[in-house]
């Protein structure tokens, strides 16, 4: 998971960080209604069963069929502090 140069990437993903609308930390006890009932089948998913917490962030580029994008990740405070400082 890496921010830099206006972008988001996840894995080989990548994101511009114009199109990150909303960011939530899911935390380990929310873990399997996130990945189950509440998944929509469009996300995209890079998951890694043995890091406790994800984050779920919103894309807002309406042309992407992805409507978020949910990952784990180690230090999400970090990330979201991240978000915060190269999208304003």
């Amino acid at each position: 998971v890496r921010v830099a140069a206006g972008e988001l990437t996840v894995g080989r993903a990548v994101l511009p960080l114009r199109h990150v609308g909303r960011v939530e930390i899911v935390d380990r006890r929310d873990k399997q209604a996130a990945l189950g009932p509440e998944l929509d089948p469009a996300a995209m998913v890079p998951h890694r069963g043995w890091i406790g917490p994800l984050v779920r962030l919103e894309v807002t580029d309406r042309a992407d069929p992805t409507p978020y994008w949910v990952f784990s990740v180690r230090e999400p405070d970090r990330l979201l502090t991240a978000l915060a400082a190269t999208r304003h």
